[in-house]
């Protein structure tokens, strides 16, 4: 199976689309990158991330749910991370 990577450039360099197949390109197993929805998820992860702070250093919660906030937080980061490399 072949995965190919197809990003689409304007005349300005400014990239207008991007695609992934995987397969021979027929049109199967072929994926669109959503500018627009990786903009409203980066929205909800830094939103994740600043509740999940707060969570984390308050100090009337337990001990266990602080450090469940303190794993959802670097949860939320590392998406944060992953998903701003491919904005």
């Amino acid at each position: 199976m072949a995965l190919f990577l197809h990003v689409a450039w304007d005349l300005q360099g400014v990239q207008v689309s991007s695609q992934v197949l995987v397969g021979g390109g027929s049109g199967f197993g072929k994926f669109l990158f959503n500018a627009k929805k990786a903009e409203k998820r980066m929205e909800k992860f830094i939103s994740q991330r600043n509740l999940f702070e707060e969570r984390m250093n308050d100090e009337t919660l337990s001990e266990v749910r602080r450090n469940t906030a303190k794993y959802k937080y670097e949860t939320a980061v590392q998406n944060i991370n992953d998903l701003q490399e491919k904005l």
